[in-house]
C-alpha cells in the first residue's frame, strides 16, 4: 500500500519472505518501484521500518 504527496512516495506496507530473498525478487521489486516513480515525477520514497528478531539483519540498510 503506497501514498503520494509532494513529490514522494510514501511505502505504508511491504512484506517480503525470507524464502525469496537472494533470489533477484527484491532487485525486480526496486526497479519497478523506480520506474513507478519516473513515471509520476517522484523523488522521494520514504518507508518505515520496524525491527523484530526476524528481521534485525536489514538493520545495515
Amino acid at each position: 500500500m503506497t501514498k503520494e504527496i509532494n513529490k514522494t512516495l510514501f511505502i505504508a506496507t511491504f512484506l517480503l519472505s525470507c524464502r525469496v530473498l537472494s533470489r533477484s525478487i527484491e532487485d525486480a521489486i526496486l526497479v519497478g518501484l523506480n520506474n513507478h516513480c519516473q513515471e509520476r515525477s517522484l523523488t522521494f520514497v520514504e518507508a518505515a521500518f520496524y525491527s523484530t528478531t526476524n528481521n534485525k539483519h536489514l538493520v545495515i540498510l
